[in-house]
């Protein structure tokens, strides 16, 4: 979608004027507002978000909080276009509204909570040419960077448009991700996650058709592909924080919208809803979505901890807190910032702090992988991260699948180029995200030279760029597309 940043990003033009205003300026005003319900019914907007909302699929302003999400990958067969859509339209999609409604923070959930994203590929499938350069116009930034993909675009974290994905499923052009987030089939997923990939993709596609409302003969008949990856809230497969396999809790830091209790104080407030949703053409009214990016990492335990205790030997200091100081944070969350204190018996905010009394490093290390991530000084948009954990404690692969989703390509890009991959940052050497380094960078700073037999702390394995459209525009446009084509 075009960069249709919104021109009233600071607040509402107020209750006065919104008779004056027309549906675009409407749309513009609610995205620079703050994601908490007082500030849209101070604004007499309580009708207008209500129905943005409901268009808004779910995972988006919310994560999932379910103990599994299916991730489906899906490419599909030529000459199905109207038959896909049909089906797609027919998908039980959920709504960020429905999301709110349920007021569920952490706890569990009983319904699934079904998402859908196209890649440029998926687009072009269903459009033809002067629909589809309205949804992506040329030379506009997101339109290419959609359409050039990560290894164009973050070549030094990614490889280079001449390398390989580690894993042939994601070689090959991807349509659409289809996100099953579900509670009622716990058994048997758990069943099927230490099956071999063979008989846990027969029982994983069984599972997206019954969820899907897809005839399981048709499955041959509509895709190229169809792999199916597990992801998990935690190595434990409950219901409890979300946590990586290198024992760290996750999800910490993520912009709030439509909090169900306040934060425990400033900064931590809702963040404007513009951060990560954008104008959705060819969708109802208000109707937005967000860029999406998937990528596949594997965590190597051993390395990372190698790694830690390589940095505990040479700045002197405990395994524990060579591995925070890599990281950015203690296991549980709580950041290293020295100044950080909770405030009495306020809500514990792990949020309340930046880097401005700690130029130097001294305390939270400038390549720390939340420092590198999220500098904390308001110069960069923010992402908001949805990521699940694959794989089991005995699996000799395992790691993150992870997806955020961001107003523009750009702001992911940026974390990447300027903050993991890069050595610098505003005018101070930083090194690289401790995550990031090449084996023989390592091998420098600690010493050792084995670089082709020492593991990455964290390899990519593949990985795409999405777009997760309104409601309305999966319901009422991709048949008519294909129509209109036929």
């Amino acid at each position: 979608m075009g960069n249709d940043t919104p021109t009233n990003p600071t607040g509402s033009t107020g209750a006065a004027n919104r008779l004056l205003l027309s549906e675009n300026e409407i749309l513009e005003d609610m995205l620079g507002l703050h994601a908490d319900k007082n500030e849209f019914s101070d604004a007499e907007y309580d009708d207008d978000i209500k129905l943005l909302l409901s268009d808004v699929q779910a995972n988006i302003l919310k994560s999932n909080k379910h103990v599994f999400t299916l991730y489906c990958f899906l490419t599909f067969k030529e000459g199905k276009k109207q038959e896909i859509a049909a089906w797609l339209e027919s998908i039980p999609l959920t709504s960020a509204q429905e999301q709110i409604d349920q007021g569920v923070e952490d706890q569990e959930v009983n319904s699934n909570a079904i998402s859908l994203l196209l890649s440029y590929n998926g687009f072009q499938y269903f459009c033809c040419p002067r629909d589809f350069v309205l949804l992506f116009p040329e030379r506009d930034d997101n339109s290419t960077a959609f359409k050039e993909g990560l290894r164009e675009r973050c070549p030094k974290a990614f490889g280079g448009g001449n390398i390989r994905f580690v894993e042939d499923s994601f070689e090959k052009p991807l349509d659409a991700l289809i996100l099953i987030a579900t509670n009622d089939n716990d058994e048997k997923i758990k069943s099927l996650i230490n099956e071999p990939n063979d008989n846990q993709q027969i029982g994983l596609r069984s599972l997206f058709t019954e969820n899907t409302g897809l005839e399981e003969s048709k499955s041959e008949d509509f895709f190229e592909s169809c792999h199916i990856e597990i992801g998990m809230r935690n190595p434990e497969g409950t219901n409890e924080k979300p946590r990586d396999w290198f024992g760290f809790n996750d999800g910490i830091s993520n912009p709030l919208f439509f909090p169900s209790e306040k934060p425990g104080y400033s900064p931590a407030q809702p963040a404007e809803l513009g951060t990560i949703l954008r104008r959705n053409p060819y969708s109802q009214k208000y109707g937005c979505g967000s860029y999406a990016v998937f990528l596949k990492l594997e965590q190597n335990q051993e390395a990372f901890s190698d790694l830690a205790s390589r940095y505990a030997t040479k700045m002197k200091i405990g395994v524990e807190l060579a591995a925070a100081h890599m990281i950015g944070r203690r296991k549980d969350g709580t950041p290293l910032h020295s100044s950080y204190k909770y405030p009495g018996n306020a809500k514990k905010d792990l949020n309340d702090f930046d880097f401005s009394n700690d130029e130097d490093g001294a305390v939270c290390p400038l390549n720390a992988h939340i420092r590198k991530a999220n500098p904390r000084d308001l110069k960069q948009n923010r992402i908001t991260r949805r990521g699940k954990i694959y794989g089991t404690p005995n699996s000799p692969k395992k790691g993150i699948l992870f997806l955020s989703y961001q107003r523009d390509l750009m702001d992911f890009e940026d974390i990447i180029n300027r903050g993991l991959t890069a050595s610098n940052y505003d005018g101070k050497t930083t090194g690289k995200d401790w995550l990031f380094y090449e084996t023989d960078e390592l091998g420098k700073i600690f010493g050792y030279f084995s670089a082709d037999n020492t593991p990455k702390p964290v390899q990519f394995r593949g990985g795409q760029y999405f777009f997760s459209p309104a409601i309305s525009f999966v319901k009422g446009n991709l048949r008519n597309f294909s129509e209109a084509e036929s």
